[in-house]
């Protein structure tokens, strides 16, 4: 192996980190290349043309997760660079992605890192982003052929697209709590994006584009951070709950109003501080007074939301985000702080949402099994 190729890898699946020209990433499952990542361009740049300043893996002792980083710098023009932080839970991993242009320089066209998903698959569904306060929405089926085709094409993003292939195993790829950086084009002035998902049913590619100033566009010397993930499940959220296990009603907490999207006043958004408070106090409450036990937090999941001030950011009227983000970050935390009482936690959905049909929710349904590690 290459000796700067880094490994995050569990019984399962494992991550590869190549820092070679044409592969930045490849994560295999079962023994199978599911995803390959390609090298991002910027400005007249392509990142194949990198320099590696640092990649390194961090393992936990637990192993609930483990995480990498990356730098790349491109050695021509002003020398943008790029930084890389993926870490990787049972079941799905989170990507930060920052990105800058140099020395007295702008980033005038950016595409973010493409991702080739390798089959065989059997269908796909492309989830567009929903208004404000809107929970997932049932996955809507396209059969795959043989035959290549543009399955999305646009200048504002997806929120995400879900494969399975033939045994029932799903792939899914999302955009982070982030989503008004992704669709950043659309409040600036000469500027465009463009997202597209093609292929067949051998090969998904997505592309992502967020930024294309126009020739005489004028724009800012600014860094972008970019937020996306991956996740991977066998099956829909599992419906199994143990007879012994302690269930606590998310939907009954005493959650604040400002927890909740301006737009609806009823969805809870688990970006905002008030929830993340509220539930993890009360998931301390019930670790302090059991121990070797289950909890089961019910009634959870992901909403899009456009209050700004969920962001730390209440100058702003409005900023659109979604926060599965928050809610996959709370059970890692959640499992973490349940060790050294032997506590797990799962968190489901809803009776009747759609959202244990996705695997970034299906996962979170389950116990983890602790056996993450990097190399």
């Amino acid at each position: 192996m290459n000796l700067r190729t880094k490994k995050v890898f569990s019984d399962e699946w494992q991550a590869k980190f190549l820092p070679e020209p044409e592969t930045i990433l490849s994560f295999n499952h079962g023994g199978r290349e599911i995803m390959r990542l390609l090298p991002a361009e910027i400005n007249d740049f392509k990142e194949s043309q990198c320099i590696i300043k640092k990649a390194r893996t961090h393992i936990t002792e637990d192993g609930l997760s483990s995480k990498f980083d990356s730098e790349t710098v491109i050695p021509f023009g002003s020398e943008p660079s790029i930084k890389r932080s993926a870490e990787f839970a049972d079941g799905f991993a989170k990507v930060i992605m920052d990105i800058r242009p140099g020395k007295h320089d702008q980033i005038r066209y950016l595409k973010t890192d493409s991702i080739v998903l390798n089959g065989p698959w059997k269908k796909i569904a492309i989830c567009r982003i929903p208004v404000a306060g809107s929970a997932l929405p049932e996955l809507e089926w396209q059969e795959l052929s043989a035959e290549d085709s543009v399955l999305f094409d646009a200048g504002y993003p997806f929120l995400n697209c879900v494969l399975e292939d033939e045994n029932g195993f799903r792939f899914e790829v999302g955009l982070g709590d982030d989503l008004w950086r992704w669709n950043s084009a659309a409040t600036l002035e000469l500027c465009s994006g463009n997202f597209k998902v093609s292929g067949s049913n051998e090969s998904i590619t997505i592309d992502r584009a967020p930024i294309v100033f126009e020739k005489d566009a004028e724009a800012d010397k600014r860094s972008w951070r970019f937020k996306w993930y991956f996740a991977w499940s066998k099956a829909p959220a599992s419906k199994l709950v143990p007879s012994d296990a302690i269930i606590i009603d998310g939907a009954k907490l005493d959650v604040p109003a400002a927890a909740l999207n301006s737009s609806t006043q009823g969805a809870i958004c688990h970006m905002s501080a008030p929830s993340r408070r509220t539930f993890r106090k009360s998931l301390r409450s019930g670790f302090s007074a059991n121990d070797n036990s289950t909890f089961i937090i019910t009634g959870v999941e992901p909403h899009t939301c456009n209050t700004a001030s969920h962001l730390d950011r209440p100058g702003n009227s409005s900023l659109t985000h979604w926060d599965v983000w928050d809610i996959a970050e709370f059970y890692v935390w959640g499992n973490r702080k349940g060790i050294p009482n032997q506590n797990i936690l799962m968190i489901t959905p809803p009776e009747g949402s759609n959202a244990g049909e996705y695997p970034i929710t299906a996962s979170l349904s389950r116990p983890p099994k602790g056996n993450i590690s990097a190399e």
